[in-house]
Parts: C-alpha cells; structure tokens; sequence
C-alpha cells in the first residue's frame, strides 16, 4: 500500500516520508517536504528525547527506537538519509533492501570503493 500526499500545486502524488539523521537537517528539510505536500510518517536520529522532541514539533506520528524499526514501518514509502556519512551508506543499502525508495543528502559512502 502506497500511502501518498498530494502537492497541490501540480495535482502530483508524492511518497510518505521517513526521516533518518541528525537534527540540524531533520529541521531544515520537515518544514520544506512539508510545504510541498509531502506526508512524514517517521523520523528517526540517535537521541531519542530528541527524536520525540522532532516528531512532536512536526507533528510527525512515528518516533521508532532503530532506524532499522523505521524501515519496518508499513507507511513510509520513501527515506529520506541525513546522516553523517559513516552512516549513511548502511542505512541506504538497508532502506533499499527493506524495498523502500531512498534518498541520500550526500553521495552514500565514504570512498569510492564503497
């Protein structure tokens, strides 16, 4: 099932969103994907009270312990990845192979033989 939102500008579908990272970026990128009518469903970094913290500004239903916990979640269609780049190659091979669409702020990996 494809939970969507609708960007009421283009009539165009849009994926639901988790967001895994570190919080400057959760920040910035909740109020933009937001606004342009996307859905967030999840949102995830490594300090929970933190993450709550998020969820609860922006109002955002999913608040999982693991990253991984929020691959597992039904409504997120797509994640979007802004984590330090140690981690980010991890979490967007499992997001992939979890079938979910991703998203990485920067290139995922730290080398080119990653």
């Amino acid at each position: 099932v494809l939970l969507i939102g609708v960007n009421a500008m283009t009539s165009i579908l849009l994926p639901s969103v988790g967001i895994v990272g570190i919080p400057e970026y959760i920040i910035l990128l909740s109020p933009i994907l937001k606004s342009e009518g996307f859905l967030l469903k999840a949102v995830w970094c490594k300090k929970s009270d933190i993450a709550k913290q998020l969820a609860e500004k922006f109002s955002i239903a999913h608040c999982p312990s693991s990253f991984q916990d929020l691959l597992l979640l039904h409504d997120v269609d797509l994640v979007y990845v802004v984590t330090e780049p140690v981690m980010q190659a991890e979490v967007a091979v499992k997001a992939l192979t979890s079938g979910k669409h991703c998203v990485c702020l920067k290139p995922p990996s730290i080398s080119a033989g990653e």
